[in-house]
C-alpha cells in the first residue's frame, strides 16, 4: 500500500501534521474503542499539562483527557510526525485493550521517598509504560501500516545516540546504578529496532555500561520467553522487568533511591 498524504493538514502553533492514509488508519483503528477526538499539539504543552520535564526532545508524547486525546509531536522532527502519530495512538489503543499499566503508589511515596524524589516518579512511570507497550507497538507499526520504518527507527537511533552521549561523570556508586537502571528499561527496546539500528545502539551501549548491558540482555531474553504480545503475558513480562531493576539495585547496595522502583506499581 502506498502513502498518500492529503492537502488536509493539522495545524496548531509550532506543530502541522499532514494527514496520510497511514495517519487516518490509525484513527479509524482508535475508533474501535472512542469516539474522543484527537488533538495535535506541543511536547512543552503536553509536559506543562502532565507536569513533567526533560521530555521536549522526545519524538512524542501523549494523554487522554477526559473528552479528547492528545497527541504532541516534535516540531523539530517533522520526517517522524507520521510514524510518531500512528505510535502514540497505539498507545492509547493498548490501554483500552487491558495492556498492564504503571501507576504511582502515593502512599508508598508519601512514607518512603523525599518531595524531591517523588517529582520524578512521573519520568520513571513513562520509562515503564515504554519498556511494557513498546514491543506490541513496533510489531503492529510494522504490519498494520505502511510506514517507513527505516526511517523512524533512524530517528531514534539519533535520540538514543544523544542520550548516552549526555551521560556525565556520576558523584556517587548510588547515582551511576540508579542511572544504569533506566539504561537496562531505555535498552530493552533496542532489541525491536531494525537490524543496523539495533547492533549499533547495542554496541555503544555495551561500551558505555557492560554492566547494565548484559543485565539488560539478560531481561531481555527472560521475557522474551514469557511474552509481552498479549495482556496477561505482559503484565508477567512487567511485573518482571521491575523485580529485575530492584533487584540490580539490592545487588549493588543502592539504598533509598531503590524506593523509586518500589513506588510504581504494575496494574
Amino acid at each position: 500500500m502506498q502513502r498518500t498524504a492529503s492537502t488536509l493538514a493539522q495545524r496548531i502553533i509550532g506543530v502541522s501534521m499532514n494527514e496520510t492514509s497511514n495517519t487516518l488508519l490509525a484513527k479509524d483503528h482508535l475508533l474501535k474503542y472512542t469516539d474522543k477526538p484527537v488533538r495535535i499539539t506541543t511536547l512543552q504543552e503536553i509536559a506543562k499539562e502532565c507536569g513533567i520535564s526533560g521530555i521536549e526532545a522526545y519524538l512524542g508524547a501523549t494523554k487522554e483527557c477526559d473528552d479528547h486525546i492528545m497527541v504532541a509531536l516534535n516540531a523539530n522532527e517533522p520526517e517522524s510526525h507520521e510514524s510518531t502519530f500512528v505510535h502514540e495512538l497505539l498507545h492509547i489503543m493498548l490501554d483500552y485493550e487491558k495492556f498492564p499499566n504503571v501507576v504511582i503508589n502515593e502512599q508508598f511515596a508519601i512514607n518512603n521517598l523525599s518531595p524531591q524524589l517523588s517529582s520524578h516518579l512521573s519520568k520513571l512511570q513513562g520509562y515503564i509504560s515504554s519498556a511494557i507497550d513498546h514491543p506490541e507497538i513496533y510489531l503492529r507499526m510494522k504490519e498494520n501500516y505502511a510506514l517507513d520504518m527505516e526511517k523512524y527507527f533512524n530517528n531514534l537511533l539519533n535520540q538514543k545516540k544523544n542520550r548516552f552521549a549526555k551521560k556525565m561523570n556520576f558523584k556517587s556508586k548510588e547515582e551511576e546504578v540508579f542511572s544504569n537502571q533506566q539504561d537496562i528499561l531505555d535498552g530493552l527496546e533496542y532489541f525491536y529496532y531494525g537490524d543496523a539500528q539495533r547492533e549499533e545502539l547495542l554496541k555503544i551501549f555495551r561500551d558505555v555500561s557492560v554492566s547494565a548491558y548484559n543485565s539488560c540482555l539478560g531481561l531481555h531474553r527472560a521475557i522474551s520467553r514469557i511474552g509481552m504480545h498479549d495482556p496477561i503475558s505482559c503484565r508477567k513480562a512487567a511485573e518482571k522487568i521491575k523485580m529485575h531493576l530492584v533487584k540490580y539495585g539490592d545487588k549493588r547496595n543502592l539504598g533509598f533511591l531503590n524506593n523509586m522502583w518500589h513506588a510504581l506499581d504494575i496494574v
